[in-house]
This record gives C-alpha cells, sequence and structure tokens, in this order.
C-alpha cells in the first residue's frame, strides 16, 4: 500500500514513490501537500529527472496530475511497486479524471 506521506519529507534515497514515464522522466515523491491528492490542485514535492536536466535532477513542487497523467508507478519505498500500489493509482486517477470532468461540466 502507498504510504501516507501528508507533510512528511523524506530525503531522496528512498523517496516515498517513483514514478516513470517513457520518455525518461522520472519523479521522485518526497513530500504531499494535500491530504486529498485528488483535490484539483495537489501537488507533490518532487526530485524530477528527465531528458532536459541532462543526468541530474531538479527538486520542486508539481501537481499530481502531472505525475499521475504522465508516469507509471515504479517503487514504494525502495521496494517495487505491488499489484495493490498499481490499483490505489489507477484509483487516484479515476478520482482526478472524475473531478476534472465534474468541473467541465459546472
Amino acid at each position: 500500500m502507498m504510504p501516507t506521506f501528508l507533510g512528511k519529507k523524506t530525503q531522496t534515497n528512498p523517496p516515498y514513490a517513483v514514478f516513470e514515464s517513457d520518455g525518461g522522466w522520472r519523479w521522485e515523491v518526497l513530500k504531499a501537500y494535500q491530504n486529498d491528492n485528488a483535490a484539483e490542485y495537489a501537488r507533490w514535492f518532487v526530485n524530477v529527472s528527465s531528458p532536459f536536466t541532462y543526468g541530474s535532477s531538479e527538486m520542486g513542487d508539481t501537481y499530481v496530475t502531472e505525475v499521475i497523467q504522465n508516469g507509471t508507478l515504479v517503487e514504494v519505498n525502495g521496494q517495487p511497486a505491488s499489484s495493490e500500489d498499481h490499483a490505489e493509482v489507477e484509483h487516484l486517477l479515476v478520482n482526478i479524471q472524475a473531478r476534472q470532468l465534474a468541473a467541465r461540466l459546472r
């Protein structure tokens, strides 16, 4: 099960969760600011590496939706992500998409 990391900051090794994309992006989740990660502007503090960081990484805030919609969960607390972890992320993505749709329909 994905850890509860609201308001707690961790070091980069190991991060709370790691997401990767096919495009060479890697997000290491170090802190969550909201209790509801499906909230419209929920954000995480991350250490991110990409093709644009040229072998290094940068730390900063990003929206949860950006990570969830573009990345795949690969690690949780330094361990490979389990099927339960993937199901939890899929549930979070469905909640995010439902809230986005509801906001458009208003």
